[in-house]
């Protein structure tokens, strides 16, 4: 096995200093933010009040970092106790082995496995405007579509020219910003998913969700499911969910096109980021692991 771990490693530099001094109630606003890995900064400020004017040269870093990866100072952080003294982990997986009788049996019934799950295309597109409308083709074509998902955020220019991505005040990356869409549809192959332009608000949301990665499509009362209730999906969660699993038999393997439309109902500029579930299947020897389709 392989394991690749994707870590979000980041440094965000404040500037509380106005005129050479620090005003006992100014904030911090952000001066610089840089990427070392990954797309989003992974820390949050709980408050923008300003460090006392003790602070080095009137300036805070903020930063996460896998020390032994990265050119850190690691001396100073320690002495100020602020890493962490996690240096190590370790992984543990359980393994089985089969009784040789049991494993001859098992392996002449089924010598092979047919293993499915799902992948995920992901496009974003930046720019929309403050009650524009958009029409974008997110690909020209992907079999066996899953489900569609489209995450609304601020775009820089609506951010105080900041990626919301990298911002410390922001969830952005955890969660979407919470902007409204209307007229809003997805269309395969250019036929929409639904049956009219959607104003989508939490009702919509509700009914798109509760039939995907359901037993029996959610219809099986005691075992629905569902975090996000009409007060986060209006203040924050604000999810564009399309479940297009159900296609009929002969559009099984079929690639088609996606796209996307719909109007921006806020009053900022926004980049829509998408993502297109897709199905996919491979055929493994049981006995060697090795992939046979």
């Amino acid at each position: 096995m392989r394991f690749l771990i994707n870590t979000n490693q980041a440094e965000v530099s404040f500037t509380p200093v106005v005129d050479g001094t620090v005003p006992a109630n100014s904030t911090l606003p952000v001066a610089q933010a840089s990427v070392l890995s990954g797309n989003t900064f992974p820390l949050m400020v709980s408050s923008q009040k300003a460090p006392s004017a003790t602070a080095s040269g009137g300036k805070v870093s903020l930063d996460t970092a896998i020390a032994v990866k990265l050119s850190v100072d690691i001396v100073k952080s320690r002495q100020s106790g602020h890493q962490t003294s996690l240096t190590s982990c370790r992984l543990y997986a359980p393994l089985y082995k089969f009784n040789p009788l049991a494993e001859q049996r098992y392996l002449s019934l089924a010598p092979t496995k047919r293993v499915e799950y799902e992948d995920v295309f992901q496009y974003q597109f930046s720019g929309v405007n403050a009650g524009d409308t958009f029409n974008f083709l997110v690909s020209n074509g992907i079999a066996d579509i899953q489900s569609v998902l489209v995450v609304p955020f601020l775009s820089a220019s609506a951010n105080d020219g900041m990626n919301p991505f990298l911002s410390p005040y922001s969830t952005a990356g955890a969660t979407p910003d919470p902007i409204p869409l209307q007229q809003f549809n997805i269309l395969l192959s250019g036929v929409n998913l639904f049956l009219e332009n959607e104003e989508y608000d939490f009702q919509a949301f509700s009914h798109q969700l509760a039939s995907s990665n359901q037993l029996n499509g959610g219809l099986t009362t005691g075992l629905g499911s569902g975090l996000i209730g009409k007060f986060e999906f209006e203040n924050l969660y604000r999810y564009y969910y399309g479940n297009a699993s159900r296609s009929l038999p002969s559009e099984e393997g079929v690639s088609r096109s996606v796209q996307i439309v719909g109007k921006n109902a806020s009053n900022q500029q926004i980049s829509l980021m998408v993502f297109v579930a897709f199905k996919r299947s491979m055929t493994v020897d049981i006995q060697t692991g090795a992939r046979v389709q």
